[in-house]
């Protein structure tokens, strides 16, 4: 089964786009996407697992992710203050330490 991309003008944009990318391996030179079974002896049979497969991938390159939820957030916030803190107190040992190696002339 092959259907041309540019002309399948119901589905989105955005959901081409993507499925181009996502399904480059079943995108000939012309700018088909070729679909093949051979599941069962029927063509008939064959011809709708074609279609179940050409749904699901059309599905797949439409799908939205979802953004992080609240709770995430957080705990990406508190992750990374965290991380700053960490970062300073092992700045300011660096520092402590290299200031104890200096030789003092006052004695």
């Amino acid at each position: 089964m092959r259907i041309n991309l540019e002309q399948a003008l119901w589905i989105p944009e955005y959901a081409r786009t993507k499925l181009v990318i996502q399904e480059a391996h079943h995108i000939n030179k012309k700018g088909e996407f070729v679909l093949t079974s051979d599941r069962t002896r029927s063509q008939q049979h064959n011809f709708d697992d074609c279609i179940t497969k050409l749904y699901d991938a059309i599905v797949k390159a439409a799908e939205v992710p979802k953004g992080p939820n609240k709770e995430k957030l957080l705990r990406i916030e508190r992750l990374k203050k965290a991380e700053d803190q960490r970062r300073k107190e092992a700045k300011q040992f660096r520092s402590q330490n290299k200031a104890n190696r200096r030789f003092s002339f006052d004695n």
